[in-house]
């Protein structure tokens, strides 16, 4: 029996020793690469041999077994927990990076994407808490959920004119603290700014919906709403540090401002229909209606 015993764990380990074999299809230049493509001759890269290098450097090429293949992607989880990476080079090759592929790599400073990039995976830079500026291309439309989650140093994020949506949990616990926005946006997630150091961001005529908590706990000081609207989430700025509200929307949902201490003056617009009972709950301030055209003073 016990014989029996010592095969049977023999035969798992050789499964999970095959199972990690096959995580990656070859080594090279210090990286593990994944065939994506025989077709095309296209590769991922999906880490380093060395996890606690400092540097990656991917390659736009590589030479497998007398072929030039070009690496277009950066695997999911491909340098997730690297804590002594600083500083990534991407090639102009590169199409997409991985869900995770950056996550909780603490010493990383400075992420320059190429212009190549059209997505971007969830939690892909969650936990970077040294991250301090991230320009993202003109061909990415979306920032998916979790994707600067936690980056605490996080000073400096530019859009492209393209992103149509900012993902649940996007920017959640970052201190970004002003964000230009363009007109392509359309909506704004769950908890999207929930608990940043938010403080300046001018909401497009494009956008139609703002998630549940989207703002709360946030240090937001001064929030537009605009006519275009028609989806606001419940709580979606409560407990901030807002200030001055502007609305012209014509439905104010359930506790969305509530317990929003430093407000004091609300500016309501002509086109308002309904307001939520809860939605200033615990809020002292000045109320105002006025056209919908009219300027703070």
């Amino acid at each position: 029996m016990k014989h029996f015993c010592h095969k049977i764990c023999l035969v798992v380990l050789a499964c999970f020793s095959y199972l990690s074999a096959s995580a990656y299809d070859f080594e090279a230049d210090g990286l593990y690469f994944t065939i994506t493509s025989l077709k095309d001759l296209t590769v991922s890269v999906d880490g380093a041999v060395n996890k606690d290098t400092d540097k990656i450097v991917i390659p736009q090429t590589i030479v497998y077994k007398g072929r030039t293949l070009t690496v277009t992607s950066v695997g999911d989880n491909a340098f997730k927990g690297y804590k002594n990476l600083q500083s990534v080079s991407f090639p102009k090759t590169v199409l997409s990076i991985g869900n995770s592929a950056f996550e909780k790599d603490s010493l990383l400073t400075g992420v320059v994407l190429p212009d190549s990039l059209s997505e971007i995976g969830w939690e892909t830079f969650e936990g970077c808490v040294s991250l301090k500026s991230v320009s993202i291309p003109q061909r990415i439309t979306s920032l998916k959920r979790d994707v600067f989650r936690g980056c605490k140093g996080l000073v400096s994020v530019t859009l492209n004119d393209s992103v149509k949506s900012i993902g649940d949990y996007a920017f959640y616990d970052s201190s970004i603290q002003d964000l230009d926005v363009p007109n392509s946006l359309t909506s704004i997630g769950d908890y999207a700014f929930a608990y940043s150091s938010i403080r300046e961001i001018e909401l497009p005529i494009s956008l139609t919906s703002i998630g549940d908590y989207a703002f709360a706990y946030s240090s937001i000081r001064e929030i537009e709403l605009p006519m275009s609207l028609t989806s606001i989430g419940h709580d979606a700025f409560a407990y901030s540090k807002v200030r001055y509200v502007k609305i012209n929307v014509k439905n104010i949902p359930r506790s969305c401002f509530s317990s929003c201490d430093s407000l004091r003056d609300v500016q309501l617009s002509e086109n308002i229909e309904s307001i939520d009972w809860l939605a200033f709950k615990c809020c002292i301030y000045n109320h105002r209606t006025t056209k919908t055209n009219q300027k703070y003073p």
